[in-house]
């Protein structure tokens, strides 16, 4: 879902996704669309069936918009119950780091899943220091324009990723199905190394206590 904040905002829409992906209205991995969006549009894409997805699709605009991605039925990973809603604001390529903190999900017997993104070709990506696999493009089809995998296949634990080159990195809770805990699937966008905080503020609204 991409929402306008502006008048006259052209968008730019790339498909991503895998070899048997189509979005409602037709789009295919590859083929490119263009919309004018006014202040208040909201545009959706959405893939046309089961084991469809449409990840590492890119999108430009001439001015700021929202994009927010997720899935209404989700089984995480493929084929792995149960069916639940997700969804999460995506950061916007400027903002992506060259690491990133995995962290297992408290009470869980598997890693995480999770999804990388390059921003620039040719990604060099590295697990715990040791190079892990290569990205050669920067949008597109699934194991080209990024990659789904598990974190790691070995018991639940921190694990540290970087980068030649900017990524973004996506953690997904697994269904209950994984590993027979209960739990549902749920996605959430990483916050790279570079834009940790050294002091956050929070701001609380007065309460009064009783006696």
């Amino acid at each position: 879902a991409i929402s306008a904040a502006y008048d006259e905002t052209v968008v730019i829409f790339e498909m991503g996704g895998n070899s048997s992906s189509t979005t409602s209205g037709g789009l295919k991995p590859g083929q490119i669309d263009t919309f004018t969006m006014n202040k208040g549009d909201v545009l959706c894409f959405a893939s046309n069936g089961d084991v469809q997805d449409i990840s590492g699709s890119r999108i430009t605009s001439n001015k700021p918009v929202s994009v927010v991605s997720g899935n209404q039925c989700a089984n995480v990973p493929g084929g792995v119950p149960w069916c639940d809603y997700m969804s999460e604001m995506d950061l916007p390529t400027y903002s992506w780091g060259k690491e990133y903190h995995v962290t297992p999900f408290y009470g869980r017997r598997k890693n995480p899943m999770i999804r990388i993104f390059a921003k620039e070709p040719n990604t060099r990506v590295y697990r715990d220091g040791k190079e892990w696999f290569i990205l050669p493009k920067t949008n597109g089809q699934i194991d080209n324009g990024y990659a789904q995998l598990r974190a790691d296949t070995l018991n639940p634990r921190a694990i540290v990723i970087t980068a030649d080159k900017p990524i973004n990195v996506v953690e997904y809770n697994p269904g209950q199905a994984d590993d027979n805990v209960a739990s549902d699937p749920f996605q959430m966008v990483l916050t790279p190394f570079e834009q940790y905080q050294k002091e956050i503020v929070f701001c609380t609204p007065g309460a009064k206590t009783r006696d």
